[in-house]
């Protein structure tokens, strides 16, 4: 299954799509294993308000309370809001990665394989474990 945001699962009911706000919260939410409780802390607003919201007893969040819940969800505001678009926050690449895309979107198809299999060898023979922060760590000479 393809993730959609921090390694959930994409739902097998698209409907989540075109669900109320308050419904996208909680989906959210539990997805995150959070109680409301937890959530409600979190953001500065009581319990009961976010039931509020979660029960669409409130027709929207104010705009400042969107945006903390879209920060302690990690998620997209304009997506929690709308339905639309992805829930996925945008990660922020580095300027070599920023390269390294785009020199692999330029190659051919049939070249694009053996610039994969050369990364992962250079990650197979690497003496240091690579990390998440550094891939590619420095060799030992």
């Amino acid at each position: 299954m393809q993730a959609i945001f921090s390694g959930i699962p994409k739902p097998a009911n698209p409907t989540i799509w075109l669900m109320s706000i308050g419904k996208r919260i909680r989906s959210l939410r539990l997805t995150k294993g959070m109680k409301q409780g937890e959530l409600a802390g979190r953001i500065g607003i009581k319990q009961a308000s976010l039931s509020e919201i979660e029960h669409g007893h409130t027709a929207q969040p104010a705009g400042d309370t969107l945006l903390k819940l879209a920060v302690a969800l990690d998620t997209n505001p304009h997506w929690i809001q709308t339905g639309r678009g992805s829930p996925v926050l945008p990660t922020e690449t580095t300027p070599d990665e920023s390269e390294a895309i785009a020199l692999f979107r330029a190659l051919p198809d049939q070249l694009r394989a053996a610039w994969l299999a050369a990364g992962r060898s250079l990650l197979a023979h690497s003496p240091a474990k690579a990390s998440k922060t550094k891939p590619f760590p420095a060799t030992v000479k």
